[in-house]
């Protein structure tokens, strides 16, 4: 997804393995601010790559499972 704002996500299978935090914003239609927040407290899970945080396409999964789960309001 080098370039997410042409790319259109139709499918799982279509995400790379890993993304960047802007980019897991652009699949999730919310803002990078909201994104970083998520990420920072671990309601999505990422790897730290030096400055960088990765959010592995399979957390994204686990965040729809999880939100199907347990009805909860994200702060």
């Amino acid at each position: 997804m080098s370039d997410s704002t042409n790319t259109k996500i139709t499918s799982f299978d279509n995400l790379p393995l890993f993304m960047s935090v802007e980019e897991t914003a652009s699949v999730l239609g919310i803002c990078r601010t909201n994104a970083y927040d998520f990420v920072r407290c671990g309601t999505i899970r990422s790897v730290r790559m030096g400055k960088r945080f990765l959010i592995p396409k399979d957390a994204l999964k686990e965040l729809a499972e999880s939100a199907f789960a347990e009805p909860q309001m994200v702060k």
